[in-house]
């Protein structure tokens, strides 16, 4: 395949050309786009955030009671950074996940756990945390990567068209 416009959706979502998944993510000083082979790939996000505009302010409307006690429970120092990495990985998540199923979840309808694997970087995981989540994704776990890099958390995800047999039947837009 060679190059390509990009145009948009009436929703504004990116219309990708069907041999192709992608993810697009912009934030002040940074902007990134990834694209894969439906071949390989159902879907796939990416996301990047300033750690400092994820403040305790939003967290009511972006994290999970769950999400927000353990932040809560987390040093001073650690929690910002930590909300920011959730509030990107579901982010990148759900860019992945809508492209597959064509299905709009909210912040709350999931809940992620990271997994510190290296200072400032790591996995996490996306479980279902609402019915509306799970009619969606099912009791399937996917998993991402995320890095703090100075001001920056990056995120990203993956999800193969074996990943997607694992979702709710319903919902899939995409073969596999």
């Amino acid at each position: 395949m060679g190059g390509f416009a990009l145009c948009r959706n009436a929703d504004r979502t990116p219309q990708w050309p069907n041999e192709v998944v992608g993810s697009i993510t912009h934030t002040i000083g940074f902007c990134g786009a990834v694209v894969g082979s439906r071949e390989h790939f159902a879907g796939v996000g990416i996301d990047a955030e300033i750690v400092a505009r994820v403040t305790p302010d939003i967290w009511s409307q972006a994290l999970t009671a769950d999400e927000t006690a353990r932040i809560s429970g987390l040093p001073p120092a650690e929690r910002e950074p930590a909300a920011a990495v959730i509030f990107s990985a579901k982010e990148a998540f759900y860019k992945c996940e809508s492209g597959v199923t064509g299905a709009w979840l909210d912040y709350c309808d999931v809940s992620v756990e990271l997994i510190p694997q290296a200072p400032g970087a790591g996995t996490f995981l996306v479980r279902s945390a609402t019915s509306t989540a799970r009619r969606v994704i099912a009791d399937f776990v996917p998993r991402g990567r995320y890095r703090i890099a100075d001001a920056l958390v990056f995120s990203g995800i993956a999800l193969t068209p074996g990943d997607v047999q694992e979702f709710g039947p319903k919902r899939l837009r995409v073969a596999s």
